[in-house]
């Protein structure tokens, strides 16, 4: 491998990890994109984690 191999991997590694911590941000804050916001379709337990925090 060269070393422009390696940069490549190395900034296609940091925008994985991003988007990891941004969805994973998201799904703390309830915003994630497989809630519709509509807390007795999924159990309320998006409701008890806020009261839980």
């Amino acid at each position: 491998m060269t070393m422009k191999d390696y940069i490549v991997l190395a900034i296609l590694l940091f925008w994985v990890c991003a988007a990891l911590l941004h969805m994973r941000k998201c799904k703390k804050n309830g915003k994630c994109i497989g809630c519709g916001g509509d807390c007795s379709r999924c159990g309320s337990h998006c409701q008890l984690d806020g009261a839980n925090r």
